[in-house]
């Protein structure tokens, strides 16, 4: 068995090949682990607040068949597995599935010293590595939105407002990444937050389809249930 860690950041999500062709058993169990949640947030769904924790991850069963292209049943008798070998916990609800990760902060293990003592080869290589770690650019960790445009966090935002964390992340990330290259400006959330008060849908809901369609945002012609061509206007 393999010891030690890599670090795998979430924007391998955003990668050309990794929603390339429809995923096998390994990939998706990986795809579960980026999912989860790092830390407790809740949204509403039908006016129902619900609760995801950390380790856990809320998502229908039509959210998995899009996105590793698989039949409904071969869905269903994946998480059986998993839950049978003790991976994952399944609740679900006439709402949503709760999916929880059985060891998730085994695999979010923050020990510098285990790691790369256990990842890493001794001698020249050990330097080696050593030095290509310091060069790497540190990572800014989320903190609580406080108001500050110098310090706004669009996902902490999206967040307070009801959103799913894991679709703001993908969405905020797409934004930023994608072919339009645009930031996630308190001003751009709010329009958001506008747009889905003017069709009728929750914010959390608005956020869910512009981060699943890859949209900047929604269109002025909206309608619920509709497909629509991404908003790819001059709004910032």
């Amino acid at each position: 068995m393999g010891l030690g860690y890599i670090k795998l950041h979430r924007c391998i999500q955003d990668d050309e090949f990794w929603l390339s062709e429809p995923f096998n058993k390994a990939q998706a169990w990986v795809d579960l682990l980026l999912l989860a949640n790092y830390h407790t947030s809740s949204f509403y769904i039908r006016g129902n607040e619900v609760e995801v924790g950390r380790g856990q991850l809320a998502r229908s069963e039509k959210f998995f068949c899009e996105r590793w292209r698989w039949s409904r049943e071969k869905v269903r008798n994946f998480f059986k597995l998993l839950e049978k070998t003790g991976k994952i916990i399944q609740q679900k609800s006439r709402i949503i599935s709760i999916y929880t990760i059985v060891k998730y902060d085994e695999y979010q293990e923050t020990g510098q010293q285990t790691g790369q003592q256990t990842g890493q080869q001794t001698g020249q290589q050990t330097g080696q590595r050593t030095k290509k770690v310091k060069k790497e650019k540190k990572l800014t960790p989320i903190v609580p939105f406080q108001g500050d445009e110098e310090k706004f966090d669009p996902v902490a935002y999206c967040v307070s407002l009801g959103a799913d964390e894991q679709d703001a992340i993908d969405w905020v990330t797409w934004r930023k990444k994608g072919k339009w290259k645009k930031e996630t400006t308190k001003r751009v959330v709010n329009y958001l937050k506008g747009r889905a008060d003017k069709c009728n849908i929750s914010f959390s809901e608005a956020v869910n389809i512009c981060a699943n369609r890859q949209w900047l945002c929604l269109t002025d012609d909206f309608k619920p249930n509709e497909q629509q061509s991404i908003f790819a206007g001059g709004w910032k």
